[in-house]
């Protein structure tokens, strides 16, 4: 028959082992994620009260001016070369969405504050949704402008629908 009584003297030996076990799960488990974000927390902590005012990267602004700049590249355009181009631009969209331009008169200038701009008035008859194509294709070109203002109009009679746009160029400085 076996003795049912509890030997102490393994438990002695093994509590050591269970209690160093236990200590480095609950230090792994609950206190090492709090101790890392702390250490984060003091360092930034030290960075900000050493730092003065912020001050912006030389470089940083150069980026930012370059993406400016290609930005409003994109709606700068040469007052002689740029009817021209746009009733091409027309031309070869009105047939590739089965449309036609219905009208298109001269540019006029346009003052505003200090800028000045040109406005060209560009009128497409056809289909609505061809018409729309032709509205996304013209947004995204380059050279053509802003799109100051756009309206739909549907003649019952023809069942036609007409789109109006009013484009809005910035004139490139004078060297």
């Amino acid at each position: 028959m076996k003795d049912s009584k509890l030997n102490f003297r393994l438990l002695l030996k093994l509590i050591a082992p269970l209690m160093l076990l236990f200590c480095v799960a609950a230090y792994q488990l609950a206190f090492k994620k709090t101790w890392e974000s702390y250490k984060v927390y003091k360092e930034l902590e030290d960075v900000a009260r050493d730092a003065e005012d912020l001050s912006i990267s030389p470089a940083y602004s150069a980026a930012r001016e370059s993406g400016i700049d290609a930005l409003y590249k994109r709606y700068l355009v040469d007052t002689l070369s740029w009817k021209n181009q746009l009733w091409n631009q027309c031309a070869v969209l009105s047939q590739r969405y089965d449309c036609s331009v219905q009208g298109f008169p001269a540019w006029r200038p346009v003052a505003y504050g200090s800028t000045s701009m040109l406005r060209q008035e560009v009128v497409f008859n056809g289909s609505f949704h061809n018409l729309l194509r032709l509205q996304y294709a013209l947004d995204t070109m380059r050279n053509v402008g802003l799109t100051g203002s756009l309206s739909y109009i549907k003649k019952e009679r023809d069942l036609q629908t007409s789109l109006k746009l009013q484009l809005l160029g910035l004139q490139k400085e004078q060297k």
